[in-house]
């Protein structure tokens, strides 16, 4: 697969200029992360629009020729319902206790958020605590 990008959560892309960290893939979406902290919600389409035809986005870095890579969407989809459910449910926790916000973000927070042990404000290690807590789990654990 000579010529491949690969986009996957983690990964550092480029969008109008500016440097970008891949958040969460699916729905036909990229969720990405600006370097201000700003959560951006990108149009797969727009994402794999070559640069050559007015894309906007530009992924640093080539797959090799490793049979065994493969899309992320394709590896999504394979999955059952309840293991994607189980898989956003657990995104959810991880993002309450980076940003504070089940979602992400402020600008998209959903009720009742953000919750006063998950407040931005709060140092990350309370919030860790917190939800190890939460969870009935270590913090190692977490």
């Amino acid at each position: 697969m000579k010529n491949t990008w690969k986009v996957s959560p983690g990964a550092q892309i480029a969008y109008d200029g500016k440097m970008c960290t891949v958040a969460e893939i699916g729905d036909g979406a990229v969720i990405v992360r600006t370097a201000d902290g700003r959560t951006r919600r990108l149009r797969m389409i727009d994402v794999l629009q070559p640069e050559s035809e007015g894309g906007r986005v530009h992924v640093p870095g080539r797959v090799g020729d490793d049979e065994q890579t493969q899309p992320l969407m394709l590896v999504w989809s394979d999955a059952t319902q309840s293991a994607q459910a189980g898989a956003h449910h657990r995104a959810d926790h991880v993002r309450e206790v980076l940003t504070g916000y089940r979602s992400g973000s402020r600008e998209v927070a959903r009720e009742g958020e953000p919750r006063l042990e998950y407040h931005p404000q709060r140092p990350l290690r309370e919030r860790q605590k917190a939800k190890a807590k939460e969870l009935d789990i270590g913090l190692r654990t977490l």
